[in-house]
């Protein structure tokens, strides 16, 4: 008997969500599956598609929102039906009365037959207006949480009906935070109903998926790091993360717009803040109305971010010794902006002690600037935290968030160990440990999570149509087929993620240890000698004896092989001697150690057109572009090919 799929697609105006559903729904038929797919047909009175301080609804928003959604699964080539037809219309009048005469205070302690229905929907309506608690004199919060209550009840009204009918075995949906889809999960639950979330990854172009949990729910990120934590990375592996990194720090390859304005001069940002010499804590707060219905989030030394910066205020006072910054969280100040924390911010702000500043959400400062500054990072539930500790750098959380157990983090876990855990973490001080184990944190959360899968509607006039589906060219073997692994998940409970294997966990650190010893050789006391000899080969290449230069860089190559910066160096000598293959031989072995090297590789570039070395460009090119997108020198070497006899690069792909 072929399993029964229900496929529940509330907000399909929300592309990303939707190309996956409907791409599933036909690889789940092809599979044998008996697929339902229901999508919003204008049933409710709210929903997150409008919310009231950024979009408010209007008389035609549900008429607009189909049509968009309506058109979006004719293209997909999808059959739905809508949720509106498993509710019945008396219901609407009931429910409509039920909760207009709950007292306002009382709305999220709200039970319908039974079910919390108030709490929810509570996620939904505060964030309505970005809070991260109620405000009950606040007549157009209060109207919103009725609407969404309404909506709650007809929601349980509706799945309740629209399970009776379809039996399903599994059902497919959104990450669970917003009431469609809560009471979607509650309702399968009571029913042993398995349940699926899926959410946009943290990438542009993936997902993530959850078996039996919210999107949200910290058992999957605590089950994949005991996995992989003691499992070593490999160059490629280290390469993608701090590639990845990289662009964050640029405001690229997210899946959301970015929060924070690219890295700036550290100097001006002293001087703008009035920062002097001594030591920096930078705390970074979260988007606190987000993490406002997930408790274990917040659990930790201060459960509310808003006591968190108080308490932070109190302790730059207390520590005169310290400078400290407070960085809101940018997106504080988007979608409308959360009001209660903005208005707090403003209050501390007039009133702080003289080594204390407050960088508001909407202020000109890079947060990656301030991290790269900082001798201690705060955070409250941020990704901050991570990629301050990739740099090795002390981390301090008072909040859970993901990776608050994690054993690179100090864990606050109490208020009055707040100022003991930051002195800790001093005294921890910068360690390529701590960012060893991040890094493998980082590879779980930004790779291992998620699949690789863009998926794109191309639409040509005359044409019917097309789902496009497009991934990295790093992802090998069955994770390249991420729709039969998901499909897999769901008909048979097979894992979608990489397993670990024997060669896995056969791994030496060594890759790890030679990244390190490149990317941060502040932390790594062996480069000493290393640099001597860098400096001192240096001083013979500017007395132009290059002879020498290279006997004290092959000599330092010997001891230690890994140190890029020698074979770039040694690669300077080769030019000056005029040997351009000893040259070129010690950007290879830069590259070997390094793949992400993009000096050596740019040489090599250019050695390879000086050359006319079609082959050697080629192989370059390519690396180029996949690990730089639309780099000026990759469409200057695009050019020169083109311009060489031979085939080109397209007619070869």
């Amino acid at each position: 008997m072929s399993k029964r799929v229900l496929i529940y697609s509330i907000y399909g105006r929300w592309l990303t969500h939707t190309y996956l559903e409907g791409a599933l729904l036909h690889t789940l038929r092809g599979a044998g599956a008996e697929v339902r797919f229901i999508a919003c047909d204008g049933a409710f009175p709210a929903c997150e598609i409008y919310r009231s301080n950024m979009n408010p609804r209007h008389k035609l928003s549900c008429q607009d929102c189909q049509t968009e959604t309506f058109e979006l699964l004719r293209d997909l080539r999808v059959d739905w039906e809508g949720f509106g037809s498993y509710i019945d219309r008396a219901r609407r009048h009931e429910a409509k009365a039920f909760i207009d005469a709950i007292p306002a205070h009382q709305l999220f302690d709200a039970v319908w037959k039974g079910q919390p229905i108030g709490e929810w929907g509570k996620s939904s309506a505060l964030t309505h207006y970005r809070m991260y608690a109620p405000d009950w004199e606040d007549a157009a919060f209060v109207a919103i949480t009725r609407a969404v209550l309404v909506a709650t009840i007809l929601s349980y009204e509706g799945c309740v009906a629209l399970f009776d009918e379809f039996q399903p075995d599994v059902i497919f949906l959104m990450n669970g935070r917003f009431y469609p889809h809560r009471v979607a999960i509650e309702v399968a639950t009571q029913r042993g109903v398995r349940f699926i979330t899926h959410e946009r990854g943290r990438q542009e172009g993936n997902y993530r998926v959850v078996d039996g949990a919210s999107i949200h729910a910290l058992s999957d990120y605590d089950r994949l790091w005991e996995i992989w934590k003691d499992i070593s990375l490999t160059t490629e592996e280290l390469g993608r993360i701090q590639a990845l990194f990289g662009q964050r720090r640029q405001g690229k390859n997210l899946n959301w717009e970015p929060f924070s304005p690219p890295p700036s001069d550290e100097g001006k940002v002293r001087q703008a803040l009035s920062l002097d010499a001594r030591p920096l804590i930078t705390c970074f707060t979260s988007s606190d109305d987000e993490v406002a219905t997930m408790p274990e989030w917040s659990e930790g030394a201060f459960p509310f971010s808003l006591d968190w910066i108080p308490a932070t205020v109190a302790f730059a006072r207390e520590r005169p010794d310290l400078m400290v910054v407070i960085r809101a969280h940018p997106n504080l100040g988007r979608q409308g902006g959360n009001k209660a924390a903005l208005a707090q911010l403003e209050l501390i702000a007039a009133d702080l002690p003289e080594n204390c500043r407050v960088v508001r959400p909407k202020d000109d400062i890079s947060s990656y600037t301030l991290l790269d500054m900082s001798d201690v990072v705060v955070v409250y539930c941020s990704t901050m935290g991570l990629e301050g500790a990739v740099a090795g750098k002390p981390v301090v959380t008072v909040a859970r968030g993901t990776y608050g157990e994690a054993e690179w983090v100090t864990f606050c876990r109490r208020p009055e160990d707040y100022a003991a855990s930051i002195d800790a973490a001093r005294a921890r001080g910068p360690s390529r440990e701590i960012a060893r184990l991040a890094l493998r944190q980082a590879h779980v959360q930004f790779e291992t999570m998620h699949f690789h899968l863009a998926l794109r509607i191309q639409r040509v006039a005359g044409q019917p149509a097309t789902l496009d589906a497009m991934m990295p060219r790093h992802v090998k073997g069955p994770l390249r087929n991420p729709l039969g692994l998901v499909t897999g998940l769901i008909l048979e409970g097979t894992s979608h993620h990489r397993q670990v294997t024997p060669a896995d966990r056969a791994r030496s650190r060594a890759d790890e240890d030679a990244f390190l010893l490149n990317r941060l050789p502040q932390l790594c006391p062996e480069t000493g000698p290393l640099f001597a000899a860098i400096a001192e080969a240096s001083g013979h290449l500017s007395r132009r004896d290059p002879r020498t230069a290279l006997t004290v860089l092959l000599q330092s190559a010997q001891r230690e092989p890994r140190f890029v910066l020698t074979w770039l160096k040694l690669a300077e000598a080769f030019t000056a001697a005029g040997s351009r293959e000893g040259a070129r031989d010690a950007w290879e072995r830069a590259l070997a150690i390094d793949p992400f090297c993009r000096e050596a590789r740019v040489a090599l570039l250019e050695h390879g057109m000086a050359t006319r070395a079609r082959a050697l460009v080629e192989r370059h090119h390519e690396q180029l572009i996949y690990h730089l997108p639309g780099d000026a020198l990759g469409a200057r070497v695009q050019d020169w090919l083109q311009k060489q006899p031979g085939p080109s690069p397209a007619a070869q792909a």
